[in-house]
């Protein structure tokens, strides 16, 4: 007996359930199966053949899949909750699992922020540590964007200063002075799922990507800018520099110059920080 024979006697056994599986995805499609499907569907060999290659092609390459529809922000909820690990990069906002609830409005409500999610499908905050490998990285500009004035500002990085020393989430800051330019709008997940990495970005809408040709691409991008990163206490130090400067200066929010001089890499200045005549203004 060939294995494409037993295959399907074996298939032929327990049709139904097995296709459910399938369908539900809680069984990957391996190719001595589909074979055998395809088989006992009475396909012809070169049918098969092709299918067989396009299965390939599609499990190497991955997908692309842009998903706009209602409910899109509750899918994307979903997969972060059942992600076991993730990183996230964001050049815009502090991501939703980390803002605080003031803060979150004020993005709500902002006409270029995330304004096309409804509250009732947004990813809920973090308030411990929940057993999972959390990384996200943030581009300076997030701690200058003052969604919800000065006083929200300082409680929000207040809140990522508490999830950095707590060990809910380990977080990175990319200075300007790194010279990176964000090419992801929105906020990029990289999401553990087990079997296999899932990417997400999300905006107006949530484009998800997997396999080595999709996802590869955001799988660069994350580690170029987590590269580009300040360690962990150097990026609590430009986090607290952004919260006194809200605190202290409520009416001026957070200057570049005060921030890049103290935090920003260099050699011209003291403590081998660029000066302040070193910089742009």
């Amino acid at each position: 007996m060939t294995q494409d024979m037993a295959t399907t006697r074996a298939i032929s056994g327990h049709h139904e359930s097995m296709l459910s599986q399938i369908e539900a995805g809680t069984t990957p499609l391996e190719p001595s199966v589909a074979r055998a499907l395809l088989l006992t569907y009475g396909l012809g060999a070169r049918s098969v053949e092709g299918f067989l290659t396009l299965l390939a092609r599609a499990q190497d390459e991955g997908h692309s899949v842009f998903d706009d529809g209602p409910g899109a922000g509750h899918r994307l909820a979903l997969c972060v909750r059942h992600a076991r690990g993730m990183r996230i990069f964001s050049a815009f906002a502090v991501p939703q699992l980390l803002r605080t609830r003031a803060y979150a409005q004020a993005v709500l409500a902002n006409p270029l922020g995330d304004d096309a999610w409804p509250p009732a499908v947004m990813i809920a905050p973090l308030s411990a540590v929940d057993g999972r490998k959390i990384t996200v990285v943030l581009e300076e500009a997030v701690l200058r964007r003052p969604y919800g004035g000065a006083a929200a500002m300082a409680d929000q990085l207040a809140r990522l200063q508490h999830a950095a020393r707590s060990g809910i989430a380990r977080i990175l800051v990319v200075p300007f002075a790194a010279g990176i330019a964000p090419v992801i709008h929105g906020t990029l997940y990289e999401l553990d799922l087990g079997d296999r990495e899932l990417f997400a970005n999300e905006g107006l809408y949530v484009r998800y990507a997997s396999g080595s040709n999709h996802g590869r691409t955001c799988a660069l991008h994350l580690d170029r800018v987590e590269a580009a990163a300040l360690p962990p206490q150097q990026s609590l130090e430009l986090i607290e520099a952004a919260r006194r400067q809200y605190t202290d200066h409520p009416a001026d929010g957070v200057h570049g110059p005060e921030l890049l001089d103290r935090h920003s890499p260099g050699t011209a200045g003291k403590g081998g920080l660029p000066s302040p005549t070193a910089l742009p203004r």
